[in-house]
């Protein structure tokens, strides 16, 4: 599994190759942006799937915890304080960690949307603009 800091920076350079634009590569620009936009949603989907699947994985792990905690311990124990113990555990801190890390590429991925539906627009421009260049 890859640390945040690495899986940013691949998509990052992904994202440089994809939407590299020139005059020379207009053309084939054109052809490519909805299959680059899809790619990109389609990532964005599944690190959203991962944050659902993580935190059922967080919920199904503080049960378990919990009915082991209570039954561990010496004394009896309420619902509240073994959920608190639960909480601190690691595999609960493991998951909150990767839960805060696929959230800041989901929104780093939002904004990349937001940037692959503004190429359209570039391309538009740097038509014109060889357009009136070849006037």
């Amino acid at each position: 599994m890859s640390t945040l800091k690495e899986t940013l920076a691949k998509y990052t350079a992904e994202i440089n190759e994809d939407i590299h634009l020139d005059r020379v590569n207009v053309s084939d620009m054109v052809l490519k942006v909805p299959g680059i936009k899809h790619k990109w949603v389609a990532r964005l989907m599944n690190h959203k799937a991962d944050v659902l699947e993580l935190i059922e994985a967080r919920e199904t792990a503080i049960s378990h915890l919990i009915k082991k905690i209570k039954s561990e311990s010496p004394v009896t124990i309420n619902d509240l304080l073994a959920s608190k113990e639960a909480e601190r555990h690691e595999l609960i801190t493991k998951v909150d960690k990767e839960m805060r890390d696929q959230r800041n590429i989901i929104e780093y991925l939002e904004k990349v949307e937001k940037l692959m539906s503004q190429i359209t627009f570039d391309i538009k421009n740097l038509t014109e603009l060889n357009k009136q260049e070849t006037m």
